[in-house]
């Protein structure tokens, strides 16, 4: 696992160079059907009024807190480390380490443990609203040079296809449209199109971001971590993306990348001093501004943070 000065570095690096588009590799292994219990027809839509709870990674002490959201209630902490995502419909939350673990909401219980293919270097996640399957994005470190991979798990117990996208050096994270439609950001911004084999690398008219990937309800979006953030609405025709909006949290220069998260009209990100980030901010999306809206704390270096409903096991 990368440490935090070396993903420092990756993220200024992304900020400097754009890799040019090209072509993809073809997955490795034989995509399979999803299994039964994440099939289509059984995943249910979930109301935006639905109960949610808000994770936050705090970095300075290896730790994961739980929190009501939007009221932003402490209900528990528990001891993981790395990069987080949900399951919009069931509520699970993966956290990306040395390994992938999955936990039912609230992080109550641990549900499995996924291996990650040997040469790989895995960063964020994303899961698929429609099959359940669950994507990591990564980087094929065996050799010179580095290729972007998309590594996609049916689910927790089974092996994923591996998506190669020669086009692009490393991929930071990822995050699915309400189609099923995976998207990436790092060297390159680029697309998995729902059903696909091949990477698609999207021309955008911004240097690559390299921060949190979301669908907003209207844009996919990606995030510039590195500085205030800022959060840019991207639409994409094919292989073209245009910037259409940017949503400025803060504005002041953090002095290592946080990362962001937008849940319905409200947009999170840690904030505080530079050093500690010690509370979350909560700011109008899309709007966005220079101060948030309001602010909880009591937090030791927040660094990531993501929703996701109560659910049940």
């Amino acid at each position: 696992m990368r440490t935090f000065a070396q993903f420092a570095l990756t993220i200024a690096l992304a900020a400097a160079v754009f890799v040019s588009c090209s072509g993809s590799q073809p997955p490795i292994g034989a995509p399979g059907a999803a299994p039964q219990s994440y099939a289509r027809a059984q995943r249910q839509h979930q109301s935006s009024s639905a109960e949610m709870y808000l994770y936050v990674r705090e970095w300075a002490n290896r730790q994961i807190a739980v929190l009501t959201f939007p009221q932003g209630q402490k209900v528990r902490t528990f001891t993981d480390v790395g990069f987080l995502c949900t399951d919009p419909t069931t509520g699970d939350l993966y956290v990306i380490g040395g390994e992938l673990d999955e936990y039912a909401p609230g992080g109550v219980k641990k549900l499995g443990t996924a291996t990650f293919p040997s040469g790989y270097a895995e960063q964020g996640c994303a899961v698929d609203p429609q099959t359940g399957s669950i994507a990591v994005a990564s980087t094929q470190q065996d050799g010179s040079p580095t290729y972007a991979a998309l590594l996609i798990y049916p689910d927790i117990n089974a092996a994923p296809t591996i998506y190669i996208d020669s086009g692009a050096s490393y991929f930071a994270f990822c995050g699915y449209d309400n189609n099923g439609n995976l998207f990436a950001d790092g060297s390159n911004f680029a697309e998995l199109p729902s059903g696909g084999d091949n990477v698609v690398n999207i021309g955008l008219d911004h240097p690559p971001l390299g921060g949190t990937v979301q669908w907003d309800g209207t844009y996919i979006t990606a995030e510039d971590a590195s500085n205030h953030p800022t959060i840019y609405r991207i639409s994409v025709k094919g292989s073209t993306g245009t910037v259409v909006g940017r949503t400025k949290l803060g504005n002041r220069r953090f002095k290592a990348a946080i990362f962001s998260w937008i849940q319905g009209n409200v947009a999170l990100a840690p904030w505080g001093d530079s050093r500690k980030n010690k509370f979350v901010g909560y700011w109008n999306y899309p709007e966005g501004g220079r101060k948030p809206s309001k602010v909880k704390r009591g937090f030791d270096y927040a660094y990531e943070l993501v929703t996701g409903i109560v659910g049940s096991h």
